[in-house]
């Protein structure tokens, strides 16, 4: 590690080589200032994460990305007792890597989170990405197996809808993938009787347990399912707007429900 002094900032220059997906003459180089606390070193990473820019060019998100994760891996190298602190970095160091698709090295930061989180409610957060990371890596018995401890997790329904939402979806998606078809409904039914969510994803996420049903060719529950789609496509009509795109959607779902509902003669 070096530490170049340009006055009046302390700049770290960190490289390393992400073994398992880049060659090692690709090595990256990540630069970041070194702030007074933790705290301060967590809201300038936020930024630096912020400045990441938004294209598909992953050359030109190299440079920005790597300089968020330096200063991220300062937090727990400086201030290693800011356990909370080290938690949010370990997280957001797992977001920066997932989205630049270097999946061995985000999950290394995520058991490193177990370690930090432990008897805290971010361990509900912290299995819930693991699962997102082994479904990535195609390891779907290790997704299920974290996206299981995540939603017997007591602080499971604590976490933000689209992260609750998206967990139960993907779980069914990997229960799906290992043939657990009933296992797949129970997730998707479960992530549709959240409240808050709009009536047009309860009807796409229940349209999806159906096809989980209708796979098991289990028309008791089949049906059950098509008994609450319905219910979801007069509370989704009712809050219908003018838009081209939501009367389309509309459409097209209750196409799909009345195909659904002539096949099994209910």
């Amino acid at each position: 590690m070096k530490l170049v002094r340009l006055a009046p900032l302390i700049v770290l220059c960190l490289a390393f080589t992400v073994s398992a997906q880049l060659q090692p003459q690709h090595s990256v180089t990540g630069r970041a200032e070194i702030k007074k606390n933790a705290a301060e070193q967590l809201a300038y990473a936020r930024q630096l994460i912020n400045a990441i820019p938004a294209t598909a060019d992953q050359q030109r998100r190299m440079e920005p990305a790597w300089n968020a994760v330096t200063a991220l891996r300062l937090i727990p190298a400086r201030w290693p007792n800011e356990k909370a602190i080290v938690t949010e970095s370990l997280l957001l160091q797992e977001y920066v890597l997932l989205n630049e698709n270097f999946l061995t090295v985000a999950l290394a930061a995520l058991h490193d989170a177990e370690k930090s989180a432990a008897g805290t409610d971010a361990m509900a957060r912290v299995y819930s990405e693991e699962g997102f990371v082994y479904r990535r890596l195609h390891q779907y018995e290790e997704a299920a197996a974290a996206f299981d401890r995540a939603a017997r997790h007591a602080a499971f329904h604590t976490l933000a809808i689209p992260k609750l939402v998206g967990t139960l979806s993907e779980y069914a998606d990997v229960e799906s993938r290992l043939g657990r078809h009933q296992q797949a409904a129970a997730h998707l039914r479960a992530a549709a009787e959240i409240p808050s969510l709009p009536p047009f994803n309860r009807v796409g996420l229940m349209l999806r347990s159906f096809e989980q049903n209708d796979q098991l060719s289990d028309k008791t529950e089949a049906r059950k399912d098509l008994a609450k789609i319905d219910d979801l496509m007069l509370e989704a009509k009712r809050t219908l707007t003018s838009s081209p795109s939501e009367i389309a959607m509309v459409n097209e779902y209750e196409k799909e429900v009345k195909r659904h509902h002539a096949r099994l003669g209910v």
